[in-house]
Order: structure tokens, then C-alpha cells, then sequence
């Protein structure tokens, strides 16, 4: 099953594993909680011992790394249900284990993609082999192993040793993987491959967001791309993509969120683009819910759109605040988003938007993706009066949403916490010139 394994990295994984062996029958207190893990005294001193300091320091660092590991690697769901939209079957994660160590490094863990997010982009690989270039710790490989074969290459050997060991503590057995610890400009990439590339993005401890900046080079992605039949390129949220050397019009573009953040952005090419039932040239936001749904926005409409926008603060009285999901945002979809669901702005794209008093509900669809609330008061924002209102309605506010306006959410919680019983939803935003307060249920 490790076939292509280098000599080095091979001996570098079984030290690994020993290691491994040594902490898990060390620790003490397992309450499937990683942060609240403890290990005998003696476990580094013997580590050292025995392997020596390098290896003791390698073990200490990624056992204090567990509870992050385990958040984001660690698939939460026994099954998995997606949108029809991208087409792909149910799955059973195989690794459900909260008590597996994760042999990572800070750097790695951090761009490391999150377990939810990896389930819905293996689903565009369903049976292939995949290429996994600038494989890291294996958060994706891991995926891509649930349902096919993996060509993982990293270029550090100790990177490359503990993606093996962490493929291997899998308990995967049914599909083969290899492990290729060598530069990936290098790597010859058999012809009509299926590619998954996550550009090292890290600039003297940054993060960059200018391909000029990634390793390998832009250039050397285009190249990978053009070989592969199909591509999906992990980028940085932010990253502007270059029309050169690879056509827009040839790609989709989306952005991922889950848990309330944007993980990445994706850039899909080829067969990927067709399995994910993704049109070429546009772009797309996508929301993974922590029970394993998906649901996602892919504009319809053309780019030339007129949205109205609400002037009169008395109107919204009765009326919805909708604020789209930071994806939505991400994906430069917002005004796509308020055109197709018949909102309008309130400070333009950055600001809140506003659904007329008559919907009696929210439809599905849009709350699916975006904060909503029936507003239940609404004035200028003023301390004094905004503090007796709450006061006069009992209640308090247990999420604050801010746009447009310089109030920070943690601190206003605080100030008005005492007011009340009750917990509600204050939002904090501009029309045109003027900042307004807006109390709505927490539904």
C-alpha cells in the first residue's frame, strides 16, 4: 500500500510511527476533547532518549497541536448528503475517530483544508486516481483516498513522512496510495491526469495572495493544468487569478465556507468543472453546514444588473434585513444575490439589504444563504434611547451584526448585556449617510 515510498521518507514515517505508538499508550485523561489531553512526564524525556532531541521536539509540537488537528481534520458526520447540484453519491467518512494523533506542523495545520470542506471537493474525484500536488499534512489526500487512488508528492521529507503516516493510521485499505517527496515543477504528471494543486502561499510567514508569489509558479500551475484532464487549484480567498496563461472563460471560480469563514477559493478547469456541474467563465459561492448539507449560489442573471436601493428608514419597519454569507460576499456575488432574490441594498454591495414587509416568511432558498431577521424596531443608532428601548422590551442582544458603521459586535454585547432577558438580534448598519439600529428575533 506505500508502494514509491523513498528510503528516506520511509524511515523518517517509521520513526513516526514509533513515536505515535509511544504518545498514544502515554496519555492519560481522554475525554475526546484533544486540548484536554496530558501524557506521563517522563514521555518526551524517553522520546529523546530514544530517538533523540530532534524527535522529542518533532512529538511535542504536534501533540500540542491535537486539538486544532482534531477540529480540522477530523470528519464530524457518519453521512454526508450534498446538493443534487454537484452530483455526487452519499458517503461514509472512514475515519471517525476523535482519539487518532494527527502528526502535523503549525505551518501545515494552517493550510491545511478543513475535513467538511475536502468531503465535498473529493466528491468531484469520485473513483479516479488523483494527483495531489503540495499534498502538506494530508487533509485532502485523506478525502481523495475515501474514494479513489492517491499520488500524494510533497517536496520536505518530513512533510512527506507524516502525510504517510497519516494515510496509513487511516485504516483505508481498499484503495492504494503513494507518496513522492520531490518538487512538483519536477513532477512528471502523466497526460489526461486528474490534479488537485495547493500552492505553497506562504511569503516570510505570510500569507500571499499574488500568484507571482506562490511555489510553485504560476507558470508551472498553467502547465500542470493544461496536462491534466481535469484540475481543481486551492487558492487563498482573496487571490486575484490572472487571465494568462489559462482563459477565465475555461474555468469556474468559487469560494467555500464553512462554520461562518471562507476557507479557500477553488479554481476548477476541465473535467472537474463538468462533475461538479459548474459552468465555465463564471463563479460561484458554496456553504458546507456543520451536519454535512451543502447549499450553494451560482448567479443566473447577467452581470449588468440594477438593483433598487431603500431610502426611508420607516419602511423597513415590518420589513426583512438579509446580510448574505461571507462566500456570497467572497465571490463578488452580492449584487447577483439581492437581484435574484428581490432585495435591496441599503448602503450599497458592503451594506445590509432589505426583503419588503410583505414576504411573510423568508424563502428556504435565501435563508439558506444569509443572516435574516424581521425587524421589530428600527431608529437612528443613539446609545441612550437604543439602551431604553432594550430595557422597555426586556431583552438583550445575543448576536450583533455591524456593517458600515465603526462599532465593535464584542464590545456592544457587553455594554447592552444587563438590559434584558430576552435574547435578540441587533444589527448595526448605514442607509446612504445614516447609521441605523435594528432590533430582529435570533431565528
Amino acid at each position: 500500500m506505500t508502494d514509491a515510498i523513498p528510503p528516506c521518507v520511509e524511515t523518517l514515517r517509521e520513526t513516526l510511527q514509533q513515536c505515535g505508538e509511544m504518545i498514544q499508550s502515554a496519555t492519560l485523561d481522554v475525554t475526546g476533547e484533544r486540548s484536554e489531553f496530558t501524557v506521563h512526564p517522563r514521555l518526551w524525556a524517553d522520546i529523546s532518549n530514544r530517538f533523540g532531541p530532534r524527535w522529542k521536539e518533532i512529538s511535542e509540537r504536534s501533540f500540542e497541536l491535537q486539538g486544532a488537528a482534531s477540529r480540522k481534520l477530523d470528519a464530524r458526520v457518519s453521512s454526508y448528503s450534498v446538493s443534487a447540484k454537484a452530483n455526487f453519491s452519499t458517503t461514509t467518512s472512514q475515519e471517525k475517530n476523535n482519539e487518532r494523533f494527527w502528526w502535523v506542523t503549525r505551518r501545515a495545520l494552517e493550510q491545511a483544508t478543513h475535513a467538511r470542506v475536502a468531503l465535498v471537493k473529493a466528491g468531484w474525484f469520485e473513483g479516479d486516481t488523483v494527483h495531489d500536488l503540495c499534498c502538506g499534512i494530508g487533509g485532502d489526500a485523506l478525502r481523495f483516498l475515501e474514494r479513489g487512488a492517491v499520488h500524494a508528492v510533497e517536496n520536505d521529507p518530513l512533510t512527506a513522512a507524516m502525510v504517510s503516516e497519516n494515510l496509513r493510521l487511516s485504516g483505508i485499505e481498499e484503495q492504494p496510495f503513494s507518496i513522492h517527496c520531490e518538487d512538483v515543477e519536477q513532477y512528471d504528471l502523466p497526460p489526461g491526469s486528474c490534479l488537485h494543486l495547493d500552492p505553497d502561499r506562504r511569503v516570510e510567514g505570510r500569507a500571499a495572495v499574488d500568484p507571482d508569489h506562490f511555489s510553485p509558479s504560476w507558470q508551472s500551475v498553467c502547465r500542470l493544468i493544461r496536462r491534466s484532464s481535469g484540475a481543481l487549484i486551492k487558492l487563498a480567498p482573496a487571490t486575484q487569478v490572472p487571465h494568462e496563461p489559462i482563459d477565465a472563460g475555461s474555468t469556474h471560480r468559487l469560494w467555500i465556507e464553512t462554520s461562518g469563514s471562507v476557507r479557500e477559493q477553488d479554481l476548477l478547469w476541465g473535467d472537474i468543472c463538468d462533475r461538479a456541474n459548474l459552468k465555465r467563465g463564471t463563479r460561484s459561492a458554496w456553504v458546507v453546514q456543520a451536519e454535512g448539507g451543502v447549499e450553494f449560489f451560482e448567479s443566473r442573471l447577467s452581470s449588468d444588473l440594477r438593483v433598487a436601493s431603500e431610502v426611508d428608514l420607516r419602511r423597513l419597519d415590518g420589513a426583512w434585513l438579509v446580510d448574505p454569507r461571507p462566500a456570497v460576499r467572497a465571490a463578488g456575488l452580492t449584487e447577483a444575490f439581492a437581484a435574484e432574490h428581490d432585495c435591496r441594498f441599503l448602503a450599497g454591495p458592503s451594506g445590509f439589504l432589505s426583503l419588503a414587509a410583505a414576504q411573510s416568511e423568508v424563502p428556504q432558498r435565501l435563508s439558506s444563504l444569509a443572516v435574516t431577521g424581521r425587524v421589530e424596531w428600527i431608529a437612528p443608532f443613539d446609545d441612550r434611547k437604543l439602551r431604553k428601548e432594550l430595557r422597555r422590551r426586556d431583552c438583550f442582544p445575543q448576536t450583533i451584526k455591524v456593517r458600515g458603521a465603526d462599532h465593535d459586535p464584542a464590545q456592544l454585547v457587553k455594554r447592552y448585556r444587563s438590559c434584558g432577558e430576552k435574547p435578540v438580534r441587533l444589527w448595526i448598519g448605514r442607509i446612504g449617510k445614516r447609521v441605523f439600529a435594528a432590533i430582529t428575533d435570533v431565528a
